[in-house]
């Protein structure tokens, strides 16, 4: 399966001090705006239509996030480490979004810049890091509206995990004895494995009942999801899935990781280690 390593201009990003102003029309005659929240020289144009965001805050040293996105009424509140926002609806542009964080330090606003927002699609913007120095302050994962096949689900797979840089994932029948019996939704990538702040091409897979299994590159396993399996579509009937893998919130159950499933109606379901 292609990664896509978020090292690129938008997604992986640095944080900037200053938030510049929100630009004023293009024009009487024109359906465009300017960029809002970026600097003049960074600036797009906006376009006519919409789409949704959400947040997720994998910093797993945050006692909250707060998220606004600049000039519209998407304001996402509070958020603990390992929660998710759900969808709201935003017009289309690229946006400079402000992410006040707050920890054992004190609080701090820093900015995701270049989130783009497409008519129909659906950006998740995570949350990873405030220390410069060796993270990123987030980055974001824009899905366009595409069709699913007829009798297919799709999944995708965003690695924000700051305690496992790399592993192999797998997505098994119950009864499954070894990985091998499964479908490998990400396989070793630059001998490194499934990187951090990477995310896998959506892929479309049968609906079913799945246990996740995560292994390191030399066949450790760090993560199941547990004996009884995940059925995929979900209750709720949402047939586009995005698996976040975060740090676990504590390492009472042996794991260094956990997941959170998100889907494209805006529900999230947290999966600790062996407990499904």
């Amino acid at each position: 399966m292609q990664l896509k390593q978020s090292v690129a201009r938008g997604l992986l990003v640095a944080a900037s001090l200053v938030l510049g102003a929100c630009g004023g029309s293009g024009g009487s005659d024109s359906d465009t705006v300017d960029a809002r929240g970026l600097d003049s020289g960074d600036a797009s144009p906006c376009a006519a239509g919409s789409g949704e965001i959400r947040v997720v805050n994998a910093i797993s040293s945050s006692q909250t996030i707060a998220v606004d996105v600049p000039d519209t009424s998407a304001d996402f509140g509070s958020m603990r480490f390992g929660e998710a926002s759900g969808l709201l609806d935003v017009p289309v542009c690229t946006y400079k979004i402000p992410v006040t964080v707050t920890d054992a330090g004190g609080t701090q606003t820093l900015y995701v810049p270049d989130v783009q927002i497409g008519d129909g699609a659906q950006t998740t913007l995570f949350a990873t890091g405030t220390d410069l120095a060796q993270d990123s302050v987030g980055f974001a994962v824009v899905n366009p509206e595409a069709t699913i096949p007829e009798g297919q689900i799709e999944v995708q797979l965003v690695h924000v995990a700051s305690a496992a840089p790399s592993f192999n994932v797998y997505a098994l029948p119950p009864d499954a004895t070894s990985p091998e019996q499964g479908l490998q939704l990400a396989q070793a990538y630059s001998e490194q494995g499934f990187q951090r702040t990477a995310y896998s091409t959506p892929v479309n897979i049968p609906p079913g009942t799945y246990r996740f299994v995560f292994t390191t590159v030399d066949g450790q396993q760090v993560y199941e999801s547990g004996p009884m399996g995940i059925a995929l579509p979900t209750r709720n009937g949402a047939r586009r899935y995005q698996i976040a893998v975060l740090d676990a919130p504590d390492m009472t159950d042996g794991a260094i990781i956990s997941l959170l499933l998100l889907d494209e109606t805006g529900a999230q379901t947290a999966l600790g280690n062996g407990l499904h």
